[in-house]
């Protein structure tokens, strides 16, 4: 009987090991993948971007005490329909964001391409004819991004890089 105690102790121990070995390499992997889109898109070129039409919608959420309710958490609407939503949903209190969007014109090196993106970046309330700068894919001029948002995704690489080497460090020398 304590032979088995043990040996079912030591499947216990290989298992974790295991697991521990398996989520550290698939941190390292997420970590790479997430640090190469970050490190990709600081070598994009930096584009001259102004804002063309501003659309706004309110996301609403509600405050619910169960996890596990089958509704759903978050729902985007017209801001002029809101007090008909909460209206006709009494039942949960219900947080308003205001979500801004809307059509951009890039341009960079006398090139102009006109994308839609989220505009809540920009701080405070977006007009028409707000101006800023974006980082632009140069072989898909369609593709932009905010230029914080590579320094962001390296960061999170390596921060996901480390726990994968933690995950890791811990699996081979504690298990």
């Amino acid at each position: 009987m304590l032979g088995q105690m043990w040996s079912s102790n030591d499947e216990s121990g290989e298992q974790t090991h295991n697991l521990l070995v398996m989520a550290g390499f698939a941190l390292l992997l997420i970590a790479a993948f997430v640090f190469y889109l970050g490190s990709t898109r600081s070598h994009w070129p930096v584009a001259s971007a102004q804002v063309l039409t501003v659309e706004v919608r309110c996301q609403m959420r509600a405050h619910s005490f169960s996890r596990y309710s089958g509704r759903p958490r978050a729902v985007i609407i017209g801001c002029d329909q809101v007090e008909r939503f909460r209206a006709d949903n009494p039942g949960r209190s219900w947080t308003m964001t205001r979500l801004y969007s809307g059509d951009v014109r890039v341009v960079r090196d006398g090139n102009a391409v006109t994308v839609e993106m989220g505009l809540g970046r920009l701080g405070g309330t977006p007009r028409v004819g707000d101006t800023f700068e974006v980082a632009q894919n140069p072989d898909i001029p369609s593709d932009v991004a905010y230029l914080e948002r590579s320094l962001t995704e390296v960061l999170v690489g390596m921060c996901v890089g480390g726990l994968g080497l933690f995950v890791l460090a811990l699996a081979f020398f504690w298990f």
